[in-house]
């Protein structure tokens, strides 16, 4: 997990993702910070993250609570859809 949070310089870990609409199935990714842990990992615009840590997300709030638990290095687990992929 890199320093580099969504859109922002941080000191903290982070996925370098910035989220667009919630939706039932969970948070549509917009766009991925190049070079960040969520492209690194393959993760692209339009992908629908699911779950991270095994927690279902339903708000942003959620990602930010998984990731204070977290320290710069550590990884995260994340489950995602791509079009009719998971």
């Amino acid at each position: 997990v890199p320093t580099l949070r969504p859109g922002v310089a941080g000191d903290g870990p982070a996925l370098g993702i910035r989220f667009g609409n919630l939706s039932k199935e969970g948070l549509l990714i917009n766009d991925v910070v190049p070079n960040g842990t969520a492209a690194n990992a393959g993760l692209t615009a339009q992908d629908i993250l699911t779950s991270i840590e095994g927690t279902p997300l339903t708000e942003t709030t959620l990602i930010e609570d998984v990731l204070k638990k977290k320290k710069v290095g550590d990884t995260a687990k994340v489950t995602f859809t791509r079009g009719t992929e998971k």
